[in-house]
């Protein structure tokens, strides 16, 4: 394949890919005394924002605003992730697998500050085989996938072009 760039490098989606999280909305609408659907629709409203470094408090006032209940009165969200989240060891293994055959591994995640946070504390544990980690709600990045920043950054990151990296993500817009 004369003129073709070789893929040096595996991008990894986070949420739905490399961790999975069932329940997570069930249990933050039973702690909001809400029905399920109903809050899964507000949150989708303001979600966009809290990817993007939205304060998590905020979300809270005006999701609960338009559900007319109680905000919560300290951060859940991270609380209630940790509860329900587990890594999943089979795309774990790809990646390791990746890895030895010589690919850079980057982790981009459209996340929030909370979740953000979390993974700064775990990634010398469960992600030390990344060589990278994007989140859309770091300051230098501010946009969710599919948008072009994330994937520049990390690119950037890994000292790679575009044109040498695929992504491993659960849903189709980002891929497409």
């Amino acid at each position: 394949m004369e003129g073709k760039n070789k893929i040096k490098a595996v991008f990894f989606d986070w949420g739905d890919t490399l961790i999975l999280y069932p329940g997570l909305y069930d249990r933050i609408a039973d702690f909001l005394k809400v029905e399920r659907m109903e809050f899964k629709k507000a949150l989708d409203i303001y979600y966009p924002d809290f990817e993007n470094g939205t304060d998590e408090m905020k979300i809270w006032q005006k999701v609960c605003k338009v559900l007319t209940c109680n905000p919560p009165k300290l951060p859940i969200w991270r609380r209630f992730f940790e509860e329900v989240s587990y890594i999943d060891k089979n795309m774990m293994k790809v990646a390791a697998y990746l890895k030895q055959k010589g690919f850079k591994l980057g982790l981009l995640t459209n996340t929030e500050v909370p979740l953000m946070k979390m993974l700064e504390e775990q990634k010398h544990k469960d992600y030390s085989i990344f060589d990278a980690i994007v989140y859309s709600c770091e300051p230098q990045v501010m946009e969710r996938k599919p948008k072009r920043k994330m994937f520049d950054t990390a690119c950037q990151r890994l000292n790679i072009s575009l044109n040498e990296a695929i992504l491993i993500d659960d849903l189709q817009i980002n891929i497409d």
